[in-house]
């Protein structure tokens, strides 16, 4: 019991030193705000994606982005593989040394180019070939990410219809509040808690009227019904102006993860469960295999995550009304993702089994079955229900763990639209200036779309999904080691991104080598997904030498002018 709280305390400790301390010393070397320059949302605002945003809507948008699902999953897989001990020490210094960092940088160097994505600063400081090959592979990752979630969504929607109607209810409830904070002028907290009390009620009528679509409903299917509605709402809600349904969707959402953080977290402190699951299990999982590399390709977005240079380069920058609040959202918001990932991983150490007992219902509590017969969603939120209503008995398990589901759907909902605007945002800043028609932001979105409802369709994001982990992180790698690149030419220190740019680019290769060998030369080979992997390792290596010369290439100039600002396209 003790060591559970020593450990969220500690934890969270860590994470606000790691705040004050070292991501003060990054804006003070590196970054160095200056409150009075215009920023892009101001120099290029058009009232659709280059908006001026009120802080708190554009974090709660932001932090919705970047966490989705994967702070709560990730942990949640790699304790059940290697333990809470190796799990949590690399949630905690990957989140605080690599993941904010990342986030942090990548903001602010997007800022500092217009608010263009990280594969358009790649061609300023790396060439456009280094562009290319960066835009082709977040474009097809994008891709990928938009067809399994809106097929997680149904499929989570079909085995709780509960959700229903607080999943599609938050729709309207979010236009409701960005028309009264962006067009009736009205005051943020009063609308937020009308908002939050709404939300509640939805919730509630979610588990009283839950909406159960039949199986074979207008001869589609259930499942195949909802990915259709879910892609129908991607393409709808990445047309829209920011302002209008995302940012205040994003709000509620984190609104939503916050009183649930907020409630785990008092949970916890009240239940104090003891730590059922081992500290540590092996070096080596037969599921997932060696400690090293596969713990950090696991974890991701709750230590570091690709995904996030999207986010922070694709939609913050243009949004962001002041450079002196870059430090606040790019580097407290994957903070605040850390803090998700240390209780979702403490819940399911604590609030669940780890080996049988003779009693019928506690085996129903098993983590090791449940996620092995019932998946990761409904694992995390057996946990959740059963530490929530342990600590205070007046919510019902059912209504606690339909919650912890609705926050996963939620952020899962959330990362399904962003990602078809940032797949967008991908095609019109590679060729939208060669082909004037590309500029159409519906034709272009229509682009995104179909290939990933295709993907649904031959079920063949299944047979990639393996390998987008490793994937996924590679875009982190790649990422850090272009704002390298920027930070050699403006002439600042480079050691901040370069040691995690350096690590997680060695850890990714070492994974896909791990993969390789797996899927070319184990018992069951899959010849789609060894080939993809091999793929992975070639573009890592070519953008590594690409910034190597770079890096040369400086290296022998320095004696002349820094980078100019001026030769930013």
């Amino acid at each position: 019991m003790a060591l559970t709280m020593a450990l969220l305390f500690g934890g969270i400790l860590f994470f606000f030193f790691g705040y004050r301390i070292y991501a003060r010393l990054i804006e003070k070397s590196i970054v160095k705000p200056d409150p009075n320059a215009l920023t892009p949302a101001y120099q290029k605002y058009d009232g659709l994606d280059y908006i001026p945003a009120k802080v708190p809507l554009l974090w709660g948008h932001h932090f919705s982005n970047i966490a989705g699902a994967g702070p709560i999953l990730g942990p949640l897989v790699a304790v059940a593989a290697f333990g809470w001990a190796p799990t949590l020490l690399w949630v905690l210094l990957g989140a605080v040394f690599c993941g904010a960092v990342h986030d942090y940088l990548v903001l602010c160097v997007s800022m500092k180019n217009g608010g263009v994505s990280i594969a358009t600063v790649a061609q300023t400081t790396l060439g456009k070939r280094a562009k290319l090959i960066l835009s082709l592979f977040l474009f097809l990752s994008l891709i990928l990410i938009i067809a399994v979630f809106a097929v997680t969504s149904a499929q989570t929607i079909v085995e709780k219809p509960e959700l229903v109607i607080p999943t599609f209810g938050i729709i309207p409830l979010a236009l409701f509040l960005g028309l009264c904070v962006y067009k009736l002028r009205m005051r943020l907290l009063p609308i937020s808690i009308i908002a939050t009390l709404l939300m509640c009620l939805l919730i509630y009528l979610g588990v009283k009227f839950p909406l159960e679509v039949p199986k074979n409903f207008l001869g589609l299917g259930a499942a195949f019904f909802w990915t259709l509605i879910f892609f129908i709402y991607g393409l709808s809600a990445s047309i829209l102006p920011v302002g209008y349904l995302d940012q205040p969707r994003d709000y509620i959402s984190t609104v939503i993860l916050f009183l649930g953080v907020g409630l785990g977290l008092v949970s916890l402190v009240f239940a104090h469960p003891p730590m059922s699951a081992p500290a540590f299990i092996s070096f080596s999982s037969p599921s997932q295999g060696p400690l090293w590399p596969m713990l950090f390709v696991l974890v991701a977005c709750g230590a570091i995550s690709g995904f996030h240079s999207l986010v922070s380069g694709g939609t913050t920058a243009k949004q962001l009304p002041n450079e002196k609040y870059q430090k606040t959202v790019g580097y407290g918001a994957m903070l605040a993702e850390g803090i998700v990932a240390l209780l979702s991983a403490l819940l399911v150490s604590a609030g669940l089994y780890w080996s049988s007992v003779p009693d019928t219902e506690a085996n129903s509590y098993n983590l090791p079955t449940l996620l092995k017969e019932k998946g990761w969603i409904f694992t995390f939120g057996t946990a959740y229900g059963r530490v929530v209503s342990q600590a205070f008995s007046f919510i019902p398990f059912a209504i606690a763990s339909v919650f912890a589901m609705l926050m996963l759907n939620a952020f899962v909902l959330t990362t399904l639209d962003t990602a078809v605007r940032l797949g967008r945002y991908i095609i019109q800043e590679s060729a939208g200036e060669t082909i004037s028609l590309l500029k159409n932001r519906t034709l272009t979105s229509f682009i995104v779309v179909i290939p990933a409802f295709i993907l649904t369709l031959t079920n063949t994001w299944q047979a990639m999904w393996p390998i987008f982990g490793a994937a996924n992180q590679l875009i982190a790698a790649l990422a850090l080691l272009v704002v390298t690149a920027y930070l050699s030419y403006a002439k600042k220190p480079t050691k901040f991104s370069l040691v995690p740019g350096i690590f997680i680019t060695l850890t990714t290769i070492a994974a896909l080598v791990y993969k390789v060998n797996e899927y070319l030369l184990g018992e069951k080979k899959q010849l789609l997904l060894g080939v993809t992997a091999i793929l992975l390792i070639i573009l890592a290596v070519l953008v590594l030498f690409e910034t190597i010369h770079c890096m040369r290439k400086l290296y022998q100039n320095r004696h002349k002018k820094p980078f100019s600002q001026d030769s930013v396209p």
